[in-house]
C-alpha cells in the first residue's frame, strides 16, 4: 500500500512540474505588451535610423503593438520587416512574459560618400553596402566624385561585392576603405576625385596641391611611396610648395612647383 502511495504521490509531483509551467506560460502570453524598449547602441556614429522610424515601421504590422498580448506578437516577423531598411545591418526583437518587447537596432556605418556625375548619392558602409542619401544625417566620411557612371545593379544589389573589380565605382570603395583603416591617411585624405579619363586624384585635408594618383593598380606601392614623402619632404618644406605630386610613374614621385 505505501509503495502505491508512494507512487500516486510521483505521479502527481511530475504532473505538477509538466501541467503548471505551460499553464503559466500559456497564460503570460496574455499579458498585455506594455512596453516597446528599442536600442540604438551606435546611434552616436550612425543617425539614419531614429527610434521613431522602427516604431512606424512596426505598427504598420498591426495597426498598434501596445496593448496587444505579448504571445500574438511575432518577432521574426518584426525582425524580417526592419532588416528591409538599407541603413539596418542587424536587427534581434525578443518579448518577455512581463509584457515587454525588445528591439535591438544594429546601423551601419558608412566609410564613403559617392557623388556620381549627375550629382546624386549614396553611402557605402565597410561591408560594401549601399545606404541611400538621407537629408536628416550627414556623416563626415571620405566623399567620392567626379566622372563617376552608376551601373543601375549598384542600387538593385544593394552590395558593392556583387559588381565588377573593373568598375570605377568599386575601386574608389576600395580607397576609402585603405584609406579609412590607417589613422595617418584618414587625417590627411577628405576627398577621392575621378578625372574624365579615369583616373583618381586625392584630395588632401591641408595645403592647396593635388595629389594626381593615376589608375587603381598597384594603389597600396603608392600609398608607401606618399607616405614616404610626406615624412620626408613635406613635413620639412611645407604643405603650399606644390602645386601637383604625380604618383603615376613608377619608382618615382613628380612634384610640380606652385607659381605665385
Amino acid at each position: 500500500m505505501k509503495r502505491i502511495l508512494k507512487i500516486f504521490m510521483w505521479v502527481i509531483i511530475i504532473a505538477y512540474l509538466v501541467v503548471i509551467p505551460g499553464f503559466i506560460v500559456d497564460r503570460s502570453g496574455e499579458t498585455p505588451c506594455n512596453l516597446i524598449d528599442i536600442s540604438l547602441p551606435d546611434s552616436l556614429s550612425s543617425r539614419f535610423v531614429t527610434q521613431d522610424d522602427i516604431l512606424n515601421v512596426i505598427n504598420k504590422l498591426d495597426n498598434q503593438i501596445l496593448g496587444y498580448p505579448i504571445g500574438t506578437l511575432d518577432t521574426r516577423e518584426i525582425e524580417n520587416r526592419l532588416i528591409l531598411h538599407p541603413a539596418l545591418k542587424k536587427v534581434e526583437a525578443y518579448k518577455t512574459i512581463e509584457g515587454k518587447l525588445h528591439i535591438e537596432a544594429i546601423q551601419r556605418v558608412p566609410v564613403v560618400r559617392i557623388i556620381n556625375n549627375k550629382g546624386s548619392s549614396f553611402y557605402l558602409d565597410a561591408e560594401g553596402a549601399v545606404v541611400p542619401f538621407s537629408e536628416k544625417f550627414t556623416p563626415r566620411v571620405l566623399i567620392a566624385s567626379g566622372y563617376i557612371n552608376e551601373p543601375p545593379e549598384i542600387r538593385q544589389e544593394l552590395m558593392i561585392k556583387n559588381i565588377n573589380s573593373d568598375n570605377i565605382i568599386k575601386q574608389a570603395y576600395e580607397l576609402s576603405c585603405y584609406i579609412s583603416s590607417h589613422d595617418f591617411w584618414k587625417a590627411q585624405i577628405e576627398q577621392i576625385y575621378v578625372n574624365k579619363n579615369g583616373e583618381f586624384e586625392l584630395v588632401p585635408r591641408v595645403g592647396t596641391y593635388r595629389i594626381i594618383f593615376g589608375s587603381f593598380d598597384e594603389y597600396q606601392g603608392k600609398f608607401r611611396k606618399l607616405y614616404a614623402l610626406f615624412e620626408k619632404g613635406l613635413n620639412k618644406v611645407g604643405w603650399n610648395k606644390y602645386e601637383t605630386i604625380n604618383l603615376k610613374f613608377d619608382g618615382q614621385i613628380v612634384c610640380t612647383k606652385r607659381t605665385y
